[in-house]
């Protein structure tokens, strides 16, 4: 019968509008739950492509191959505190093993950002400090260390090159690697540098006489320092600024259309991070005793964006 509900009486309509109402709720209610739940491992990994039969058979991770102590290869080894992190973040993906693994080599700064726009790696471990700026062309998962900002001279210059005053001084040759922390702060602190690509040209400056002085991350230095025992002498110079805390926080690049696997690296990051305030023993902290232990006492910190998982516990099977 046509209109047959106009026909009820105004208590029973109104009945039947509620429960419409009511039933439209829950479906919307239980919409949003199953939106919010959090996910799982596995759907990470299928969403990351990481189960893609078509996809490369091992993971592909950027990293310098000269940078004592962070990466660097020894006897055809790759070795260095990033170098460990990666194989951490690797075997929890289920690439255990460097032969489940493909190191691609980074030259030079500006490659990092590069390799991960046109999808030569998944993921780029080398010491890479998450600013805005690069945020605006790739992702980040971390940080997994936080280092700060110095400076490296010949011993030679140790009655030169004492203060931020003497960095000033035209006559002192200034390198640092284009696009890093240490250029911006050098800029704001008007001290005249030469940029160049990468660290490694830095310090063959150095090591010729070409340069005076260079800048980049406090770990980095150490490492160079450490190839020429009592060639070279690390200044404990503050280079922060009101605006720039002159700290880095090196992070594991991530293409920006692969959110899914920054979530992942987070993860097995964060699990690390916990384990740690649990007492527990975690490959952090024994990477960072083998490799940056002259750097002094030190703790992994928390990822800045951690997701809610479902299985936390869980980790990919090994391929």
């Amino acid at each position: 019968m046509n209109g047959g509900s106009l026909h009820l009486p105004a208590r029973m309509r109104t009945a039947v509008a509620f429960a419409a109402l009511l039933a439209l709720i829950l479906v919307a209610a239980c919409e949003k739950v199953t939106k919010d739940a959090p996910t799982s491992v596995e759907d990470l990994l299928a969403a990351a492509g990481l189960h893609d039969e078509n996809r490369p058979p091992r993971l592909r991770i950027g990293v310098y191959t000269w940078q004592r102590p962070m990466a660097y290869v020894d006897r055809g080894e790759h070795r260095g505190f990033d170098v460990d992190i990666a194989r951490y973040i690797a075997r929890n993906l289920g690439y255990d093993g460097d032969d489940k693994i493909e190191w691609v080599s980074i030259n030079n700064v500006a490659d990092r950002v590069k390799v991960l726009q046109q999808n030569t790696v998944d993921l780029v471990v080398a010491s890479f400090s998450i600013t805005t700026e690069k945020k605006k062309y790739i992702d980040f998962a971390g940080p997994y260390l936080i280092t700060e900002q110095s400076v490296l001279i010949p011993t030679a210059q140790k009655n030169a090159i004492t203060t931020i005053a003497d960095l000033k001084n035209p006559e002192h040759q200034v390198c640092t690697a284009t696009g890093s922390t240490s250029e911006a702060l050098l800029a704001q602190r008007k001290i005249p540098y030469i940029p160049l690509d990468s660290d490694l040209l830095c310090f063959q400056g150095l090591r010729k006489g070409t340069f005076h002085a260079m800048s980049t991350d406090r770990t980095i230095l150490s490492g160079f320092a450490g190839q020429a025992p009592g060639r070279f002498a690390l200044l404990d110079l503050k280079l922060a600024t009101a605006t720039n805390p002159g700290t880095e926080r090196l992070g594991v690049g991530v293409s920006r259309d692969n959110p899914a696997l920054r979530q992942l690296v987070d993860y097995f990051l964060h699990r690390s991070f916990l384990d740690q305030r649990r007492g527990l023993s975690t490959e952090w902290q024994r990477a960072y005793r083998e490799h940056l232990t002259d750097l002094g006492p030190a703790t992994q910190p928390r990822p800045e964006q951690v997701p809610e998982l479902v299985d936390f516990d869980s980790k990919s099977p090994a391929r």
